[in-house]
């Protein structure tokens, strides 16, 4: 058997391999991260309910300096919208719920609407315990009347494509995710200084 036709076999099994482990992957992602950030639930939400200041703490202008966004006619609470177009591509999203003691989920289209995930940035009171529930009656001592809320960013989608959607699918994390943790980061910075 030549060199080249061994080449060629071990490239063709590559492809039979890669594709056979794609069709297996699921499409489907979920990336969440959380943080938790001293202040009250309200105080957080001045920030993330407002799409006009999440510039001052998501990263997606330091990710790509000459992105172009362009609010919509409301920028807070429910109906609050924005869209963009940069080098990496164009997209848009819209609150569909926002509560200054919950949080806020928002719809986001990539790809010219064709890619469509579910977002949500949920906050939960986090007590002088250190765990999520009742209030102790010993937190505003410990916390000096400051509380601490946990906050969650969380993205759930589909690729939509077999076989590469899979293998976009495992990126997913690693990538969004640390978006995710620099954006909390950069929140609970600009909140605790409130």
């Amino acid at each position: 058997m030549s060199v080249l036709k061994k080449i060629g076999l071990s490239f063709l099994g590559f492809v039979i391999v890669f594709v056979g482990i794609g069709a297996l992957l699921p499409t489907r992602f979920e990336v969440e991260r959380s943080i938790e950030i001293q202040a009250a639930s309200a105080t957080i939400h001045e920030y993330v309910g407002d799409l006009k200041k999440w510039e001052q703490w998501a990263l997606w202008r330091k990710e790509e300096p000459f992105l172009e966004v362009t609010f919509g006619e409301i920028t807070t609470g429910v109906g609050a919208s924005q869209s963009w177009q940069g080098d990496s591509g164009e997209g848009s999203l819209s609150i569909i719920m926002s509560s200054p003691h919950h949080g806020i989920v928002y719809d986001l289209y990539t790809d010219g609407g064709r890619y469509k995930t579910e977002c949500v940035i949920l906050y939960e009171d986090v007590y002088a315990t250190g765990h999520t529930g009742e209030p102790s009656n010993i937190n505003n001592t410990l916390n000096n009347n400051r509380k601490t809320t946990k906050v969650t960013w969380r993205m759930k989608g589909d690729m939509h494509s077999p076989i590469i959607g899979g293998y976009l699918g495992l990126t997913m994390d690693a990538v969004v995710g640390a978006l995710f943790e620099q954006g909390l980061m950069e929140l609970k910075k600009v909140v605790e200084a409130h």
